[in-house]
């Protein structure tokens, strides 16, 4: 479990303040707001403690601030909304998530390798062991970055729009992907623009408007409020077909 408690968030002044909130382990919570509400900040903030000026941030009861670098790679695995592209292989990249459990000089174990591997057929990315990383399509990209993720082996993992940039059939594949890893018993955390597809992936809506929460819950209870209407300014139907949920979202005129 991750418990906020009064606390202030931000780079050199707070964007986020005496926030108070509770995620607990299991399925996917998935933050939504417009716009510099401050969803990236808030997982910001567990990712990197000095950036909270007051109160806590916990996991498991225990402040972050007291974890190592290391303890908290080894808790949580995060996919940046961007970040730079390297020109090497794609399992060179898938590597990298092993880090934390290497020493000074990242010698790879036999353990290690199979982890890459085992995330690598996972993810559909085996086939780009050996192509270069910048050189792959947006889609093949962003698998290979949660590849890398996956081999981190962490119990959390954190996403900041991670079908941005993509088109239409990668971002399915993302989408099907983090519903197939909560069912492997992974919590993720992750930030959508996307309102459609946070309706169809969240088991928990974390609503955030100017700097604070506006809502936490399952996603019928945010529809019944209408919250997400009167924070988006907009319409939202939903069609029901075969225990699955279609959003129709329009503006409001």
């Amino acid at each position: 479990m991750i418990r906020f408690e009064n606390a202030s968030i931000g780079y050199h002044e707070p964007i986020l303040k005496a926030l108070n909130l509770t995620i607990k382990k299991g399925g996917i919570h998935v933050i939504v707001g417009p716009n510099g509400c401050g969803k990236t900040t808030m997982m910001k903030g567990i990712l990197t403690p000095s950036m909270v000026s007051e109160g806590k941030v916990l996991l498991a009861e225990r402040e972050l601030n007291t974890y190592t670098l290391n303890e908290r790679a080894k808790c949580f695995a995060y996919l940046p909304q961007t970040r730079p592209i390297p020109h090497i292989h794609g399992k060179t990249l898938v590597g990298h998530g092993r880090y934390p459990y290497q020493g000074f000089l990242r010698s790879s174990t036999q353990q290690d390798r199979s982890i890459v591997d085992q995330v690598m057929a996972q993810t559909q990315t085996t086939r780009f062991a050996h192509e270069y990383v910048d050189e792959l399509s947006g889609g093949q990209r962003q698998r290979v970055f949660l590849a890398m993720a996956l081999a981190q082996n962490c119990e959390w993992l954190l996403l900041d729009e991670p079908t941005t940039y993509l088109d239409f059939t990668s971002q399915l594949e993302v989408m099907q992907l983090i519903k197939t890893l909560k069912e492997q018993g992974k919590t993720i955390l992750l930030t959508l623009h996307d309102l459609s597809q946070a309706l169809q992936l969240a088991d928990e809506l974390i609503v955030m408007n100017d700097g604070r929460i506006e809502a936490q819950g399952s996603v019928d209870q945010i529809l019944a409020d209408h919250l997400l209407e009167r924070v988006f300014h907009i319409r939202i139907k939903i069609f029901n077909e075969n225990e699955k949920r279609y959003p129709f979202i329009e503006a409001e005129v």
